[in-house]
């Protein structure tokens, strides 16, 4: 596939931000962050797209604390913790299984992901994640 500017910068949009790494005079530097002057740079053609990658974490390194944060989005009162949290990205980002979730949560999710800095499949992506598209790397 194809990522063209408009593609990289509706992706970055989500991520507004978060760290990114950049490639100047062909050495790898961190120390920015996605900002809207990076989204214009980036779609108007002023940066080379393929020099810059987002810095982000990916899903089976959730913490704990986030996890029963998703879990207080998705499940009753009794079910707010890390596990349920957990079971959820399993079932539905790992395993895809989508069929028993309403559109409505799964949006949540990914909003509440997304916004913590997690790699989630991207539609525009034919659902791959930033990482397996080559637009990010996870932080160490």
């Amino acid at each position: 596939m194809k990522i063209t500017n408009e593609i990289k910068a509706k992706v970055f949009a989500q991520y507004l931000g978060q760290k990114i790494l950049f490639a100047h005079q062909d050495k790898w530097q961190n120390g920015m962050f996605c900002t809207p002057s990076t989204l214009n740079n980036i779609e108007c053609g002023l940066t080379n797209h393929t020099n810059l990658k987002l810095i982000i974490k990916p899903l089976y390194a959730i913490t704990d604390k986030d996890a029963t944060d998703l879990a207080k989005i998705v499940f009753s009162k009794e079910s707010h913790n890390a596990e349920s949290g957990k079971w959820y990205i399993d079932t539905y980002f790992i395993k895809k299984k989508l069929e028993n979730t309403s559109a409505n949560t799964y949006l949540s999710v990914c909003q509440y992901l997304i916004s913590k800095g997690y790699d989630i499949p991207q539609y525009v992506l034919k659902n791959k994640t930033l990482q397996q598209s080559g637009l990010a790397i996870y932080e160490n």
